[in-house]
């Protein structure tokens, strides 16, 4: 980056640093999309960067690293039992499976309930699982090998979730007509466990009694509760459209700070509008002894600007800057940028 320095006359130069986020690459991963991502979030590193200052201008690339490290995905494998705190909720099957084949029993008792001994592998749920095509499915079953699953099995969709003192999503899909996993841990071994009331998991106990629950209905994307389906239904219709992230609110009277800019979520829209001014002096009496110290001498008076308008999907937005000079010391820049803005926006945010 390079800018000229109006005090002076120099020119002024930083190598600047912009980094895109991790990603995880499979053989089914589209890697065009994933090289546009990349150079989109670099994009806009480098748009932030220079509305730190003005007159800053991209000059070239010093150096580009790309960096890789084997990808280790999770997969469930033998027996493990329920922590105390999730098995007295009585919302999971929890199969003592002593194979490495979890996940085929989950699955085929989600299809197949029984009223008692859900978690039993009994030859009868051994014959029901070979009405479900495992086709190049390995055991223990990774996250990414769940794809191949439910492509063989039209009509079965799979939700995973993780657990470590608290319930976040590892694999969203959908919220119904959906089996439910929860992928435990135990140092480095991992086990399937079938959800069967995700609602009664993720309940919270009221302090008047023990054995009251708050009737909520969960968003398995955010993990946020609501208190009617309707208010879930309404939340989703923005939700859907993010990532699948576990949101965690501080305590009050908590200060705020936030540093996992990878996890942070793309807005559907973003403003950027930059300002061109130019300083007149401005003639004051010396200060009152009385009064304020501060001296005013100069007036920053904006004489251009220029609005870009950035939307996600450019199938539903997608317009040229639009830039603006003012043709004499009468017009009310501040004012026409409002209406500008207001005008090319209206109706899309």
């Amino acid at each position: 980056m390079k800018k000229i320095d109006i005090k002076t006359g120099d020119i002024l130069s930083v190598n600047a640093t912009f980094l895109s986020k991790t990603e995880v690459i499979l053989d089914a991963t589209d890697v065009r999309e994933l090289y546009r991502n990349a150079s989109d979030k670099i994009m806009e590193s480098m748009t932030n960067f220079q509305m730190q200052g003005s007159n800053w201008k991209f000059k070239r690339v010093v150096n580009l690293d790309i960096n890789t490290a084997e990808y280790k995905p999770l997969r469930g494998s033998s027996y493990i039992p329920l922590p105390d705190d999730l098995a007295k909720k009585e919302a999971i099957i929890n199969m003592q499976n002593k194979d490495d084949q979890c996940f085929k029993w989950c699955i085929t008792r989600a299809l197949n309930p029984v009223n008692r001994d859900s978690q039993r592998t009994t030859k009868i749920l051994r014959k029901q699982s070979e009405n479900l095509n495992w086709t190049n499915i390995n055991f223990p079953v990774r996250l990414s090998d769940i794809d191949k699953f439910e492509k063989n099995n039209e009509g079965i969709i799979v939700n995973v979730f993780g657990y470590d003192g608290k319930i976040y999503p590892l694999r969203h899909s959908k919220d119904e007509n959906v089996i439910d996993l929860l992928l435990i841990s135990d140092g480095e071994k991992q086990h399937y466990c079938w959800i069967k009331n995700f609602n009664r998991l993720m309940s919270i106990r009221t302090g008047k009694s023990l054995k009251s629950h708050n009737p909520m209905h969960y968003c398995k994307r955010c993990i946020n509760g609501f208190t009617s389906d309707d208010a879930l239904k309404n939340h989703k219709k923005y939700c859907d459209q993010q990532d699948a992230v576990r949101r965690e609110y501080p305590e009050p009277n908590t200060m705020l700070s936030f540093n996992h800019y990878n996890r942070s979520m793309r807005v559907p829209f973003v403003i950027y509008a930059d300002f061109e001014s130019c300083i007149k002096p401005i003639d004051t009496c010396q200060p009152n002894p009385n009064q304020s110290y501060t001296n005013k001498y100069q007036k920053h008076i904006p004489m251009s600007f220029c609005i870009y308008v950035k939307c996600i999907d450019t199938s539903v937005y997608t317009r040229p800057p639009i830039t603006y000079i003012a043709e004499n010391e009468d017009d009310d820049v501040g004012q026409i940028f409002v209406d500008k803005l207001e005008k090319n926006c209206k109706g899309y945010i």
